[in-house]
């Protein structure tokens, strides 16, 4: 058995496209959640608004911002294929320069409320010191306190701090802050005279000896000068600040109408706040270092502390609570149904919109004090040289200073926790004030200016990401519990299968193209999918089907879904051929059913009409519920209720009962007690990876044993396809992931889940700590959720695997060729025979080299194998097996070859061919391909046949092939060779170990034949 040689054109472009596929299934994150990053984080400079929304804005605003979106459109005026690929890839400006492009007051839309809202970033200034706030402020105008508008004075209070108070100040003071000026300059200039009555004497030894040495001390003294008036400053500040909160703490009861109140209760739970809490939040940052520092091998944060000094609110105000559902308010959202009560204004709407003014102002830790008063944590890079050495460096950053504004979307809900949803978005990027050093004993080195600027500009992009128009969505619900999955985020699949292309444009010299297709979210611009390349072909012939899980976020951006059409080149950038688009809302009107279509192909803008037809058939498939029938009862039910006279008489939102209503609407059946739908077998598997429970090596006798913690991170493999990949946590037994992703499942009966934990090494290959095999059949038995401890086994170490996992079916019947793996060998189980038509009998001795072929491996057959009776070609094969990686893109070819006049090469003179996507796994088939000869045959093994190919390819059919083939899922020893990737050989190595650890048994860990024994769990409580 052989590799496929390099001048194959059916697999050019499979090779070049299927690391970009895998890396982006990789990724624990979806394509709506990648890493963010600083170098590929912020995007153009947002658009001005074309049209003013509610009216908000000034007619001179308005007309600013159509000029600033002409002059935009003039100066981005670039062909439809640069357009494009300037979507498909990361901008090549500088993002610190694109930052700096966004300071100022700019116009975007609020997720708040939906309409035009103008921002800037917050500075200190804005926020002054409780000291120096005063009650003579002029009052706002009503242009000021539209919701288009931020809240024009966020710092100032009302009520009980409108008095004024003495401000804490020393004549005294000024002059020490002046001499320790004085002390900076005078330090550094009397070392410069030194420098110069002494640099002539010595020679150039002592000459660089007094340079270097009267720098650092110059230097130093100008440092320690300015570090001493620093301190002074701030110590001044703390003591203006106390009578501030002091006098706020000393009123809040009798007065009303102040956010005091809010203050006390925000300072009493603050102290009750676990660092537990950031864990998520640090994980994003951790990620967002790692991918923007090349150097780094890794970080991670340590020794979090929130402090004692709690957060304060300065204002809040309310905001339009009309939602921009141009329908609203609906009839069911408040007369509950019945006409007879009319609508009231106190009754509109089921959520609240709040813009709250806040700011953090840190304390000074004073002698005798245990516990810090500050937000402080440390952060330990940790950097690689040679591959060999490892230097950690730490870092210690305490929070003295944070202000801004952000905007609050509540959903309510009549269950708890109440509320559903909270939609957060910040009014510009807040101001922090951060003090860094390499420990807590050294200065901060963010008073040199330089250090200072990073250090900004890098606080400044990590805000960006929650500024509008973007924003944050918090389920509450999930917050409270964020080790159960309780249901899939995902609304949907989309089902796109791509036929054919029709009279495509000639991108190459030889008048032909070499197309393929991307699938990917028009707005998002990721590459979703990719189909293979057919090359020198201007009607392809693809027939392949993808699978794309729509989520709530691609429905609120109002995405589309865009399919573009691309010539491969082997030494330029590919060029445009087309591409479709079609709004993801018009697809999910008509749910559950697939629509073909026959569109023609655009350029970027969509009046812009370009040659050739695309023909493909998309569907969007919704969630399926659980059977409440199935449901199991609970084993100790509680106690019924009485309800009282308020619960009779109130309606449930959503019940489309006569007010008043008696009898609640039923409740859904539970994922923790029911087992997934048994009519949908295709849906979404969706996996929380929390935490490893106690992960450490094994001791050896023949090894020394090592005292460091392992770094353990975790490959998700499903049906023997590495899917995810969690982040590595360094030196640690108790690693921390809360990690979530979902992944499309054709058939969960037959599927296998392996989480595979494996130790980030420095002189190895990442050795496996530990495995966990899952049978999805056997998990979801009872329940379509589990959230439970699985041990770890066949590994070099030991452990326990914190896990959620929970499914979802589609409202969708996968046919049985299309619900197999991707992965598995072809069986070729007995002779290949081919009939020749009596009107071709002189090509039988043309035919008799055989060459079996996939996108993967070749087999060869020669002449002297073959039987030749009259028409009749009989190979006597007992059993050929073929390893395939990428089964749904691939056909097995049977090529009839001849030697060359000059003796070099093969000429290919015939094919028949079967695609794979047309087998159902394990199931014996026999086959009958037709034998085709032509031209163009080349071309003819690339693209699936069928009546399509036949109209537009000229071919003849001179007999017919015959023999029985067999598809077995899942890896086998032959596919130890092909693996060209790191996950495939990691894949293979997790197969090889299992089959070893179950006593040579050839089986595939794939097969549903591999059960989990129940005593394997222990059920977390």
């Amino acid at each position: 058995m052989g590799s496929v040689s390099d001048d194959d054109p059916s697999v050019l472009g499979q090779q070049k496209h299927q690391k970009h596929r895998r890396s982006s299934r990789l990724s624990r994150y979806d394509q709506d959640h990648s890493v963010p990053t600083i170098n590929r984080y912020l995007e153009n400079r947002e658009r001005e608004h074309e049209d003013n929304y509610d009216g908000a804005l000034s007619e001179d605003e308005l007309q600013e911002a159509k000029e600033e979106e002409v002059r935009r459109q003039e100066d981005e005026e670039e062909d439809d294929k640069d357009l494009v690929k300037k979507r498909m890839r990361p901008s090549r400006e500088k993002k610190t320069d694109q930052v700096k492009k966004q300071k100022g007051i700019r116009t975007v839309k609020d997720p708040t409320t939906g309409f035009a809202v103008t921002i800037k970033d917050a500075h200190m200034k804005d926020y002054p010191r409780p000291s120096k706030l005063t009650s003579i402020q002029p009052p706002p105008s009503r242009a000021d306190t539209h919701h288009s508008r931020p809240s024009p004075n966020p710092a100032h209070p009302t009520n009980i701090s409108l008095l004024p108070y003495p401000c804490m100040s020393s004549p005294a003071l000024d002059r020490v802050t002046q001499y320790l000026d004085w002390f900076s300059v005078f330090i550094p200039f009397s070392l410069g005279l030194l420098w110069i009555l002494t640099s002539h004497t010595g020679g150039w030894p002592a000459w660089t000896f007094n340079t270097i040495v009267l720098s650092i001390m110059g230097a130093s003294g100008w440092y320690a000068g300015q570090e001493a008036k620093q301190m002074v400053v701030k110590g001044r500040a703390g003591l203006n600040e106390f009578p501030s909160r002091e006098k706020g703490e000393s009123f809040i009861t009798p007065l009303p109408e102040s956010t005091e109140w809010l203050n006390r209760l925000v300072a009493a739970c603050w102290k009750l706040l676990s660092s537990e809490l950031l864990l998520p939040t640090v994980s994003e940052i951790e990620d967002t270092i790692m991918e923007s520092i090349p150097f780094l091998d890794n970080c991670r944060f340590g020794d979090i502390d929130l402090g004692d000094v709690p957060l304060r609110i300065h204002s809040i105000r309310g905001l339009s609570d009309t939602p921009s559902d141009k329908a609203y308010p609906r009839d069911d959202w408040i007369n509950l149904g019945n006409a007879q009560y009319p609508l009231a204004e106190a009754q509109s709407g089921d959520y609240t919109n709040l813009e709250v003014a806040f700011a953090y102002s840190g304390r000074q830790k004073q002698e005798g004090e245990l516990r810090v008063k500050n937000i402080q944590f440390t952060i330990e890079f940790v950097t690689r040289f040679f591959k060999i050495f490892r230097i950690p460096i730490p870092i210690w950053i305490r929070l003295n200073r944070i202000v801004g504004k952000a905007r609050f979307r509540m959903q309510f809900i009549p269950i708890f926790p109440y509320i559903r949803t909270v939609d957060i978005c910040m009014i510009g990027a807040p101001d922090v004030d951060l003090a860094v050093s390499l420990t807590k004993s050294l200065p901060n080195i963010l008073d040199l200016p330089i250090c200072s600027a990073l250090f900004n500009l890098g606080v400044n992009i990590g805000a960006s990401t929650l500024a509008a128009p973007r924003s944050m969505n918090l389920n509450i619900k999930r917050m409270l519990n964020p080790a159960a999955i309780q249901e899939a985020r995902a609304l949907g699949v989309l089902v796109v299968t791509i036929h054919h292309g029709e009279s495509l444009s000639a991108q190459d010299r030889n008048g032909l193209s070499d197309p393929y297709i991307i699938v990917a979210f028009a707005k998002f611009g990721k590459p979703l999918y990719s189909t293979r390349i057919i090359l020198e072909e201007l009607n392809p012939v693809f027939e392949e089907t993808y699978f794309l899980l729509v989520n709530p976020d691609d429905v609120k951006a109002e995405e589309s879904l865009s399919l573009c059409l691309w010539d491969s080149d082997k030494f330029k950038s590919d060029d445009l051929i087309g591409r479709v688009n079609l709004r993801l809302l018009d697809i999910m009107k008509s749910p559950n059913v697939m629509h073909a279509r026959e569109d023609d192909l655009m350029g970027f803008e969509d009046a812009n009409v370009m040659q050739g037809k695309l023909r493909w058939s998309v569907g969007y498939y919704e969630r399926a519920q659980l059977l409440k029938s199935m449901e199991r009862p609970d084993e100790h039910p509680p106690a019924p209720q009485r309800m009282t006279l308020v619960e009779k008489e109130t309606m449930i939102p959503g019940e489309k009962a006569p007010f008043p209503a008696v009898t609640p609407p039923p409740v859904p059946a539970r994922s923790t007690r029911t087992p997934p739908h048994p009519d949908y077998k295709s849906g979404v598997l969706s996996i929380m990876l929390n935490h490893i429970n106690g992960v450490r090596r094994k001791e050896t006798e023949a090894s020394d044993t090592d005292l460091t913690p392992p770094s353990p991170y975790i490959e998700v493999y499903i049906n023997g396809e590495l899917t995810a990949k969690t982040r590595v946590r360094q030196f640690t037994t108790m690693p921390f992931y809360m990690d979530f992703s979902e992944h499309f499942v054709r058939d969960w009966k037959t599927s296998v889940v392996q989480f595979v934990v494996r130790d980030a090494a420095w002189y190895e290959q990442d050795p496996i700590l530990g495995i966990v095999v899952l049978n999805l059949q056997d998990l979801f038995e009872k329940s379509s959720e589990t959230t439970e401890l699985f041990p770890m086994h066949d590994g070099e170490g030991s452990g326990s695997i914190h896990v959620s996992l929970h499914f979802s079916g589609f409202k969708m019947d996968l046919p049985a060729n299309l619900s197999g793996l991707e992965t598995g060998s072809v069986w070729l189980c007995s002779p290949i025979v081919l009939d020749i038509f009596p009107s071709h009998q002189g090509l039988v001795k043309d035919l008799k080299f055989l060459r079996l072929a996939t996108h993967d491996t070749t087999e060869k057959l020669s002449k002297k194998e073959a039987t030749v009776e009259g028409t009749r070609i009989t190979w006597d094969i007992e059993s050929i097996r073929l390893p395939v990686f990428n089964r749904f893109q691939t056909n097995l070819s049977f090529q009839f070859l001849e030697s060359r006049s000059l003796g070099v090469g093969k000429k290919l003179n015939g094919i028949s061919s079967l695609w794979l996507q047309e087998l159902v796994d394990r199931e014996t088939r026999q086959v009958r391909l037709p034998i085709i000869i032509g031209e163009n045959i080349v071309q003819l093994r690339q693209n699936y046949l069928n009546e399509f190919c036949a109209k537009h390819h000229e071919y003849e059919i001179v007999g017919w092939l015959s023999t029985t083939v067999r598809f077995d899922p899942g890896l086998d020893r032959q596919h130890e060779t092909q693996c060209k990737t790191q996950a495939q050989r990691h894949a293979y190595e997790v197969w090889d170990k299992l089959l070893r650890a179950n006593s040579g048994e050839e089986t595939s860990i794939n097969s549903p034949s591999r059960k989990i024994a129940r005593t394997d769990r222990q059920v977390h409580r």
